[in-house]
Order: structure tokens, then sequence, then C-alpha cells
């Protein structure tokens, strides 16, 4: 979610996660669960403060895809384009929708028990949470 090269601890406070570039391993929910998302280094502590970038502190200026898109991800309702379809994201108040990659995909990015649609269809996923269920790179429903 940020630019080349950050680190990203999404939920754990120490989870590695490289959202938006090639070759990357995400330690999403589980604590131990490897995702390769969509591009390479790129890491971010989503959660908690004092993090390379700290997305839920104010001020945080923040590459979301291409390393040449910048946002300021920490103030409330603020709206970007993610990745593909003219997605919303209100990353700091509840209840946000986010369209990740290409389908329309909820994301309630600082409450618990979230959902998310990651990469392909239907996939779910709780972000907040321990017990969460996460399958990222499956195939898509006709």
């Amino acid at each position: 979610m940020l630019t080349c090269n950050t680190t990203v601890d999404m939920l754990t406070y120490n989870t590695p996660v490289d959202m938006l570039t090639c070759n990357t391993t995400v330690d999403m929910l589980t604590y131990n669960t490897t995702v390769d998302m969509v591009t390479c280094n790129a890491s971010v502590d989503m959660l908690t403060c004092k993090t390379t970038v700290d997305m839920l502190t104010c001020n945080t200026t923040v590459d979301m895809l291409t390393c040449n898109t910048t946002a300021d991800m920490v103030t409330v309702n603020t709206k970007a384009d993610m990745l593909t379809c003219n997605t919303t994201v209100d990353m700091l108040t509840c209840n946000t929708t986010v369209d990740m990659l290409t389908c329309n995909t909820t994301v309630d990015m600082l409450t618990c028990n979230t959902t998310v649609d990651m990469l392909p269809c239907n996939t779910t996923v709780d972000m907040l949470t321990r017990n969460t269920t996460v399958d990222v790179l499956r195939t898509p429903q006709l």
C-alpha cells in the first residue's frame, strides 16, 4: 500500500506485507499466512503508530499504486482509486469500502470483524481479528 521498498505491518504489529509490488510476501491475519499480493517490496504498519508509514496517524503520505500516485491516507474521509475500478477508500473511518484489485470488495480497515475481497472475487479476510479466514488467490467464480 505504499511505495517500493517499504514495510507493512498490517495487523499483528510485526507482520510483513508487500502489497503493491511483485513477488511479495504477506502475513495478513493469521500471523503466518503468506500472500503475494501485487507488487514488490512495499511495507506498511497499518494498525500501529510509529511505523515506516503509519497509516493511522495524521499527515502520512503514501504512494498507493505504482510509486507515483500520492495519497494522504490518514485524513478522515479520504477517497482513493486503489487499483482499477473507481474505488472509494475511507481508511481512517469505520465502515469503509474499498475495491482493492478487481472485484467490488468491501473493507473496514479500522474496525474488527472486517471482510475484504483482496485479489480475486469472493475472498474473505478478517483484517483485525486473529481467527481470520483468507482465500486470497482463489479463482474468481463465474
